[in-house]
């Protein structure tokens, strides 16, 4: 309704109401009405008139979705037909007392719709039906009649309270509490207390509409409810429960695509609607989602609006965990990559060293073994026996370090191979579990760089005297696991060699823990995914 129409209707109710009220008086001399108390009668019934016509077009022009606005113009208009027709003058005068209670109709309706036309079914028809038919002077006289119209509206609103969503329950208790009052000042019989519950009822509802309470309360909710994160039900399913429009639908823009996708990641192409059903966007500047839904279902605009707030709010922190978690995937994948580029240099490395320098050295050694024929000078002898001694100390700690680099064993053999001859290197009993299948080099040298250290720590830092290894192939991991019986107190975070472990660890995806009491001895354990590998 635009303003230029509200003001003509306000003005016509205000000339309606004044010429029902004069038509009233009509009835009795003017001295008599006022001793008799008619003005007083006509003024307060002028006045509640008034006010639920007023509640009326004020809902109807902030609020033009709601049935609320049209149904207490209506109210408002029968109100004043009642009065008329009380009065007995008139064209009105053959069927006056039928039209008394006629604005029990629409005040009845306006209860059981409010706040947005969905009533509670067949009752609700029921109820309203009723409050038409209570003008037939028979039964509105009744005392009967005037009971089975009050407990019908209770139980309908009642029944609709209890089968509404969350949000609406809250909507629902303004109307509930005006229908109780409603048939008790209708069963009373008392007609001041009847016209405050009929005028207080439509300015209630009126300040309840504005004031959208349920909205709010809906809308906390579901910030709520999305605060939970994936513990809760999927966003589409909460929009619905909060727009109370089961058919709803949340669609999705992909990069790289043309339209929207739905959740299920169906393409749907360009949204236009159809019939019957009317598309939001939640950004106008970038339509990275929308929302598909039944209009008549969702009559509250400032809850829409709300509902697609918060739904951008959350599309966009989807977004941006999906940004996140790429970056985070990239960045594993990077220090993966990191760690096999290395484990491949080594093992390029520990081949050039055998190939190479360690070959020269056995051809040096071969020529000198090949200079001494016993006729040599006992001083020349002792120079060439010291020299083969020094070329074999350097052979010996060039295997050494290019066992260091990569074992000869582990690249050939697997980390079975490797960790036996690792053992058997170690100054200490070493028991090995370990299972005889090939993986991928990177988890094979990461399996292996932490079996080292943990015994490397175990006969250097923590004087133990036994050791043990144990590795499993435990889907979806390979499991490893080292004791000692040492004296303890290790801790990942000291040491750079602790360190460097778990950080070799962490870029395949895994996990290493240590559990290293003074005194009780050490418990290494690493999980590196397969899947990594």
């Amino acid at each position: 309704m635009t303003s230029r129409r509200l003001w003509g209707a306000s003005a016509a109710l205000v000339v309606a109401g004044l010429m029902a009220e004069w038509a009233a008086l009509q009835r009795v001399p003017l001295q008599q009405a006022v001793s008799g108390g008619d003005v007083r009668r006509a003024a307060a019934d002028l006045l509640v008139g008034w006010i639920l016509g007023g509640c009326g077009l004020a809902a109807w022009l902030l609020r033009p979705g709601r049935p609320l606005g049209p149904l207490l113009t209506a109210t408002a208009a029968a109100w004043f037909v009642g009065t008329v027709a009380d009065s007995g003058v008139g064209w009105v005068a053959s069927i006056g007392a039928a039209l008394v209670l006629l604005h029990r109709g629409p005040f009845v309706q306006a209860l059981i719709s409010y706040p947005d036309r969905r009533g509670s079914g067949r009752l609700g028809l029921v109820a309203v039906g009723a409050g038409y038919v209570m003008v037939i002077p028979a039964l509105a006289d009744s005392r009967v009649g005037v009971a089975v119209l009050g407990v019908l509206t209770v139980t309908a609103i009642t029944r609709r309270l209890l089968r509404s969503a969350p949000r609406d329950r809250l909507a629902l208790l303004p109307p509930l509490t005006i229908a109780i009052a409603f048939g008790a000042a209708a069963l009373s019989g008392v007609l001041h207390a009847y016209e405050a519950v009929i005028a207080g009822g439509a300015a209630w509802l009126l300040t309840d509409l504005l004031r959208a309470r349920w909205t709010e309360s809906a809308v906390g909710g579901l910030v709520l409810e999305l605060g939970r994160g994936a513990a809760g039900p999927p966003l589409e399913r909460r929009l619905a429960d909060v727009l109370g429009d089961p058919t709803v639908r949340l669609a999705y823009r992909l990069e790289g695509y043309e339209g929207f996708v739905d959740g299920g990641g169906r393409l749907l192409g360009v949204l236009d609607g159809g019939p019957g059903r009317a598309v939001t966007y939640l950004s106008r500047d970038e339509p990275m989602a929308a929302l598909v839904h039944d209009p008549s279902a969702v009559a509250d605009p400032a809850l829409l609006e709300s509902v697609a707030a918060v739904a951008r709010i959350a599309v966009s922190n989807a977004r941006l965990q999906v940004a996140v978690r790429e970056r985070l995937e990239e960045l594993v994948a990077s220090r993966r990559r990191i760690v096999e580029a290395a484990d491949a240099q080594r093992q390029r490395l520990e081949r050039h060293l055998r190939s190479g320098a360690q070959e020269q050295l056995d051809e040096v050694r071969r020529t000198l073994a090949a200079c001494k024929n016993g006729d040599e000078e006992p001083a020349f002898a002792s120079l060439l026996d010291e020299t083969i001694a020094e070329v074999d100390r350097a052979r010996e700690e060039l295997s050494e370090f290019a066992r260091g680099v990569r074992p000869r064993a582990l690249s050939e053999g697997g980390i079975g191979a490797g960790i036996a001859d690792l053992a058997r290197r170690t100054p200490m009993p070493v028991s090995v579990s370990a299972p005889d299948a090939r993986f991928s080099p990177a988890l094979e040298a990461v399996a292996y760089f932490v079996c080292a250290e943990a015994l490397a720590n175990a006969a250097k830092h923590a004087a133990a005297s036994c050791a043990a290894i144990d590795v499993a192939r435990q889907e979806p991991y390979l499991e490893i696991t080292i004791t000692d019986d040492g004296r303890g107190g290790a801790d990942l975070a000291a040491g750079s060699g602790v360190r460097g472990l778990r950080d070799r660890v962490e870029a395949l995806s895994g996990v290493l823990t240590v559990d290293s009491p003074r005194g009780g001895g050490t418990r290494l354990h690493a999980l590196l995914p397969l899947e990594s590998a």
